[in-house]
């Protein structure tokens, strides 16, 4: 039987969220999508996307010039991407001002783990 209480719902939000995240790190050391991947993507939800994938798998905050080198984007783009989805909770800033993933991803993860069959899902993301 479940926990009911809020904090231990948290504590496994938080701990499949990092297991998740774990994955799903080790995933884009090996992916990045692009526009030329399917047709009719919007290229700044793609970029957007990329980034985050950039900034999960990097263990350490990464600054917008880093991330703007490692995207192949202008810095005035990942400013305006990353101010976006700091806002959003989807990025969060680090004590040195680098860039973190956000609490909002936890949150996903917590609704995409109660939704989902995780094994198939870390099988599909690993293939």
């Amino acid at each position: 039987m479940r926990c009911a209480r809020p904090e231990c719902y948290r504590r496994s939000i938080h701990r499949t969220s990092f297991v998740i995240l774990k994955v799903l790190k080790a995933s884009f050391k090996h992916r990045s999508l692009s526009t030329a991947d399917a047709p009719r993507l919007v290229p700044a939800v793609v970029r957007a996307v990329n980034l985050l994938d950039a900034v999960a798998a990097s263990i350490e905050p990464l600054g917008v010039s880093e991330l703007a080198r490692r995207l192949g984007l202008s810095k005035s783009t990942v400013h305006g991407l990353a101010v976006t989805l700091v806002h959003c909770g989807l990025l969060g800033r680090g004590r040195d001002g680098g860039l973190t993933v956000g609490p909002k991803s936890m949150a996903w993860a917590g609704a995409f783990s109660e939704r989902s069959n995780l094994v198939s899902a870390f099988s599909e993301i690993a293939r």
